[in-house]
């Protein structure tokens, strides 16, 4: 009984820490002329994947950057729409990520983010049996094993779908804004040919009548 006990403690364990894992996922708003930082503290040995992507406003694009504990920059990207950086942590502290649209004075931007932080394995740390175990748990034990490396391996795999997910609804996102905008241009833009068009005619109509009317004065 103890076995099972230890294999149903083990597998309750490896679920609790799939769920926990250190998966973020953000969709704010970096008003103009404006920086937006997010801190995080990492241990070294660890992996930082960092994926962003502007989906609204203006030219669709932004100021990336990543900073270490000593606020040396380990990623810069200036004026891009999207990107995707995985980061190997050889220092252990606070790691600054921010988003900046200083250089816009008039737009803000719509910004997804999406922070996934590991250690060097990908997986979560095993727990230590304090005591021995007989044969059988022996060999339940290696089964136990077995199951936290499948579901070690199913957490990652959700974790890049729920990624991939977000990343291709942002995306979504992001035309849909670009179609609502070009629409809206369009819209205008052929009020305003409709306009200069009316305008035109009233005025050829105006001009033909008054030479006509000004022609029968002189005849009589």
């Amino acid at each position: 009984m103890a076995a099972y006990g230890a294999l149903f403690a083990n597998i309750a364990f490896v679920l609790l820490m799939s769920c926990i894992a250190r998966d973020f996922t953000y969709t704010f708003q970096v008003p103009a002329g404006k920086t937006e930082c997010f801190y995080e503290f990492i241990h070294q040995g660890a992996y930082l994947e960092i994926e962003y992507q502007v989906i609204a406003g203006g030219e669709l694009d932004i100021t990336f950057l990543v900073n270490g504990p000593q606020r040396m920059p380990l990623a810069l990207e200036p004026h891009h729409r999207e990107g995707l950086h995985a980061i190997e942590i050889k220092e252990t502290g606070e790691y600054e990520i921010c988003l900046d649209n200083s250089f816009s004075h008039i737009t803000a931007k719509r910004v997804f983010l999406d922070v996934i932080i590991e250690d060097d394995e990908g997986e979560v740390e095993e727990v230590i049996v304090p005591y021995q175990l007989s044969k059988e748990a022996v060999v339940l034990e290696m089964k136990v094993q077995d199951i936290k490396v499948s579901l070690d391996s199913i957490s990652r795999n959700l974790s890049k779908v729920i990624v991939e997910q977000s990343f291709f609804k942002a995306r979504e996102s992001r035309h849909r804004h670009t179609v609502e905008s070009n629409n809206a241009r369009v819209l205008w833009w052929s009020l305003l040919v409709c306009g200069i068009f009316v305008t035109v005619g009233v005025v050829q109509v105006a001009v033909i009548r008054r030479f006509f009317s000004n022609g029968k004065k002189l005849r009589t």
